[in-house]
């Protein structure tokens, strides 16, 4: 089984801003990927996750840098190697927001920000089901079909072939029963939030500019029709799930996200740690976009990786009697976990457990500045000034 070679997300920024030639960069990346770098996720580690380190993320492949340096240019650039580019270098992403793109996209959307600005921000990363809404998308599309059309051969393709396939499947019987698209989409619009939600995601994104971001295994026709429903299409930044579409015929469709067999705490078509260290890679390579916190919400065991990546200044929040809450509670994998652990019940509560968390924050760093500015004044001060009525030559 091949496991992805990678270059540390510092090494791999400064080699880009360093690099003018984007075939050196290439030929340095490669020279490195034969030295000493390292597997993204440890095939014989006890959980099968490779620890982050403090001021770094490790998880870029090699064939996601080279289109990064392509795009530079608005190239593909094709190597030998391209016969080992994993299935996640095709999963798609959506992004919601017109207007964010049209900000991050001044010089086209394939080029990249190379410069000295660092934007140092928020993130909030969002599971969707019993998350954000107060159900499973996919079991309460399941429930329109008739009883008899649930056979015991479908579970087996649970077993057998995993949930999404199963989905497929459900999707399949659903088109059979001459369910429409426009009965499947109101159904998803009249899923509630889960109390506070709505109202909690505008808030963090507007007040306090955090960039929002869901990472779920449902898939994107739910998630966005949902979101778009509630108002929400400006709010978030980007959509990592399997990507679904309705055919011509009415059929709706659905494809894995991505496949994966390294690591054991998620499903094989989805990795959320791998898709969160990912992400915040290219909003650093791309838009240097650095995420001071990251805040991850969450109620499932397939939220428990991400929460593995997070450093001990993020924050990991668990919806409070759900799997994620129970698991970590008991932590029998003996997991590390160094972020600050919460647990909410609502959007009303992780909400005031947030806003508290960022007032103490917003207060830690006016001291700071104000430290700064009486340090800078105290060494200005200190400065001889040059007079007009003498100068002194040195020999």
């Amino acid at each position: 089984m091949l496991h992805s070679q990678l270059l540390d997300g510092l090494e791999i920024k400064l080699l880009l801003r360093c690099c003018c030639n984007k075939q050196l960069a290439v030929t340095t990346i490669k020279k490195k990927q034969k030295g000493n770098s390292a597997a993204f996720l440890n095939p014989k580690s006890k959980t099968g996750v490779h620890s982050t380190t403090e001021t770094t993320y490790k998880g870029l492949q090699l064939f996601a840098i080279k289109n990064l340096i392509a795009n530079m240019n608005n190239e593909i650039i094709t190597t030998s190697s391209q016969e080992n580019v994993p299935p996640s270098a095709t999963a798609t992403s959506r992004d919601l927001s017109d207007a964010t793109t049209a900000a991050s996209s001044t010089t086209g959307d394939q080029s990249m920000k190379i410069n000295n600005k660092v934007i140092k921000k928020y993130l909030a990363a969002f599971d969707f089901d019993y998350t954000v809404v107060a159900q499973n998308t996919d079991t309460v599309i399941r429930d329109l079909l008739p009883p008899d059309k649930l056979t015991k051969d479908m579970q087996d393709i649970i077993e057998v072939q995993g949930w999404t396939e199963y989905m497929a499947e459900v999707f399949r019987r659903l088109h059979a029963c001459h369910i429409k698209p426009d009965k499947i989409l109101q159904t998803i619009h009249g899923i509630p939030e889960v109390p506070g939600f709505v109202r909690m995601l505008k808030r963090l994104n507007t007040k306090y500019g955090c960039d929002l971001i869901v990472i779920s295994d449902s898939n994107s026709v739910f998630i966005e029709e949902w979101i778009k429903s509630h108002g929400l299409q400006e709010n978030f930044t980007k959509i990592f799930t399997n990507p679904a579409q309705f055919e011509d015929s009415g059929l709706l469709t659905i494809k894995p996200y991505h496949h994966q067999t390294d690591c054991r705490l998620s499903a094989v078509n989805l990795c959320k740690g791998k898709v969160l260290e990912h992400f915040m890679i290219e909003q650093d390579l791309r838009h240097n976009i650095t995420y001071e916190r990251v805040i991850y919400v969450g109620d499932g065991n397939n939220d428990i990786c991400p929460v593995t990546k997070l450093r001990n200044r993020d924050i990991a929040c668990a919806r409070e009697g759900f799997a994620m809450a129970k698991t970590l509670a008991k932590n029998p994998m003996k997991l590390k976990v160094r972020a600050e652990f919460i647990t909410w019940k609502s959007g009303f509560d992780l909400l005031d457990q947030l806003e508290r968390h960022m007032e103490k924050l917003a207060k830690q760093q006016e001291k700071e500045k104000e430290h700064e500015s009486q340090h800078s004044t105290t060494v200005v001060a200190d400065i001889p000034q040059a007079t007009n009525t003498e100068t002194t030559k040195v020999h």
